[in-house]
């Protein structure tokens, strides 16, 4: 009995190390297809997004190019002419094409710019009916805010026919 009675033991047997894959059931494949499905839908969504609002992002960076130079009457009449432009991406083009003066101001007003209604925009409503217009930093200041605050917020009636923006 000199015999060492640890020398017959052998090691433990230790078991293979957990894949990295998740459990292989058909649960877990449905639940993928979903998660993938969600994935492509939600991509598809986005892009539809951008695309319906690119003119906004476009009408913004031409807004941007305007302001500084806002206050000549030319100015005053390309700077309502992005806003018209803009107005005819979504809505119909009946609807906006003849509105000048105070019913352009209400179109704008109604359609989500309330800023519009301020007397500091005045110059945008009444520029094409004289031949020189001056407008104040002021002036200027609200009309670049508010055509901002139309741009990004205006909204289409849907029952009206036009085009979701």
């Amino acid at each position: 009995m000199d015999a060492d009675p640890l020398s017959g033991l052998q090691d433990i047997a230790l078991p293979t190390p957990p894949s990295w894959l998740p459990p292989q059931g058909p649960g877990w494949w449905l639940l993928g297809l979903l998660l993938l499905a969600a994935l492509v839908w939600g991509a598809w969504r986005f892009r539809q997004w951008r695309r319906r609002n690119r003119y906004r992002r476009e009408a913004l960076a031409q807004l941007e190019h305007l302001a500084p130079g806002l206050e000549t009457t030319e100015a005053l009449a390309e700077f309502s002419a992005l806003l018209k432009r803009t107005a005819l991406a979504v809505f119909p083009r009946e609807a906006v094409a003849p509105l000048s003066g105070n019913s352009w101001r209400d179109f704008l007003r109604a359609s989500g710019g309330p800023a519009f209604a301020d007397a500091a925009c005045d110059p945008l409503f009444s520029s094409a009916y004289r031949v020189a217009c001056e407008t104040t930093p002021q002036q200027r200041a609200a009309l670049i805010a508010a055509a901002r605050q139309w741009i990004v917020g205006h909204r289409a009636p849907d029952e009206a026919g036009g085009r979701r923006p």
